[in-house]
């Protein structure tokens, strides 16, 4: 029994370093990253779907929905510029990555006990200047945590790794949404919330540990330049990329943000309902890591992006004509299929088009840009619902992204990998 035990413990470890020749240190620093995974998504998938609901509870309206999420994002944006100095100061990019790890799972216990001070709306304002904090942190580690990635994973298992630890994280979503859900159900607002968020929070400081314990090095493009963090130029094939992804996202946050909203206040679902739907869009993204992972290999990074992205356009449409509750099990799941690829082939295209000397400085720049979107989004999503109502809304959102797809396939060509490309990919992924 005790042997058994053991060999279930390291089967993890023995699927991420099962490549020949593997040197120990980065066979150790694969496997501590594929933990980090997994318990991250434990955590967001404890109190991250939730929070427009939790504010629902107290009393909020969809512009108020709509100003939590315009506001994070605006916070988020201010992050990713202040990240390369950020990184600086703390003394490097995994330094920075493990602080925000700790300090943001602190701001979700902090949300969680909003309740015990405050109610009403005085309660709603304090929420979602509680999360805008959350947001702030979270985003101050997200360029160092994607610039290590290249430095943590060898180029030549790069996609089949990334695909392999997001279908972990995805696996892991479906049965933490589900039973969060089901907690929050049970309890009642606000203790459901409560007990959900703290769980996150403790979950996520395991992630903290794991990343913490990552034989890599930081790095030498931590320093922000004399110029603030601004002193390189973008290429043309990132500008296009981002500027075409920028238009997708503007389309993807109009309608996004309230699905949750549309499901409780439209459709007559309950927090229960959400946590379901939750847990098929995770079930769906294992299957899109497979199916895209293979695309990327067979078709290249740009068809792979053009499939999801035009896909992906369809899903606030079919919000938008849902006949009742029962029918959001649809586009949840082609939500979570084709998000999953979007997650692959975004991830793995930053890294090719962002020389290492400035990649830190890079991200930040296209994470605010990102951000813009994602900020202006909620604010004009929840404005517009409120006067004209979810349907019109999430029709325009689809019209949006696909400007952005029409934008990528006009302007963007396939990201030219390193000479690390000659390499074989090893079937163990």
């Amino acid at each position: 029994m005790l042997r058994l035990r053991h060999n279930l413990a390291q089967l993890p470890r023995t699927l991420v370093c099962a490549t020949p020749g593997m040197p120990p240190q980065v066979c150790r620093g694969l496997y501590l990253f594929w933990v980090d995974g997994l318990f991250i998504a434990l955590s967001f998938a404890f109190y991250n779907a939730f929070l427009p609901l939790f504010i629902l509870g107290f009393g909020a309206s969809n512009s108020q929905v709509g100003l939590m999420s315009g506001l994070s994002s605006s916070v988020g944006i201010l992050a990713y510029l202040l990240a390369t100095r950020a990184t600086a100061v703390v003394g490097g990019r995994k330094r920075i990555v493990v602080f925000v790890r700790v300090a943001s799972r602190f701001a979700v216990v902090a949300i969680a006990l909003v309740p015990l001070v405050a109610s009403g709306q005085a309660a709603v304002y304090l929420t979602i200047g509680l999360i805008c904090l959350l947001v702030l942190l979270e985003n101050l580690g997200s360029p160092a945590w994607t610039a290590l990635v290249a430095d943590i994973v060898p180029m030549p298992i790069r996609a089949r790794y990334i695909a392999s630890r997001t279908t972990v994280k995805a696996l892991a979503r479906t049965v933490a949404v589900a039973a969060a859900g089901w907690l929050i159900r049970s309890v009642a607002f606000p203790g459901g919330y409560q007990a959900s968020f703290i769980t996150g929070a403790v979950v996520g400081l395991g992630a903290a540990l794991a990343y913490s314990a990552i034989p890599v090095d930081s790095g030498p493009e931590e320093r922000p330049s004399s110029r603030g963090g601004a002193g390189f130029s973008f290429t043309r094939p990132l500008l296009l990329y981002v500027a075409a992804r920028a238009v997708w996202s503007l389309g993807y946050f109009l309608a996004a943000p309230f699905y949750s909203v549309y499901v409780v206040r439209q459709l007559g679902g309950d927090e229960s309902t959400v946590g379901m739907f939750a847990s098929v869009s995770s079930v769906m993204a294992v299957l899109g890591l497979v199916a895209f992972s293979r695309l990327v290999e067979k078709r290249g990074l740009r068809s792979a992006w053009l499939m999801s992205g035009l896909l992906e356009s369809v899903v606030p449409w079919l919000w938008a004509i849902a006949p009742g509750v029962w029918f959001g099990v649809v586009p949840s799941a082609v939500d979570g299929l084709l998000l999953a690829g979007l997650e692959l082939v975004n991830l793995n295209t930053m890294l090719m088009l962002t020389p290492a000397e400035s990649r830190t400085q890079f991200i930040a720049v296209n994470s605010a840009i990102l951000g813009t979107a994602a900020m202006l989004g909620p604010l004009i999503g929840g404005g517009l619902s409120d006067v004209i109502g979810f349907a019109p809304v999430f029709g325009l959102a689809g019209v949006l992204s696909l400007a952005g797809c029409v934008l990528y396939c006009a302007f963007v060509t396939e990201p030219v990998q390193p000479s690390a490309r000659l390499s074989q990919a090893p079937d163990s992924f």
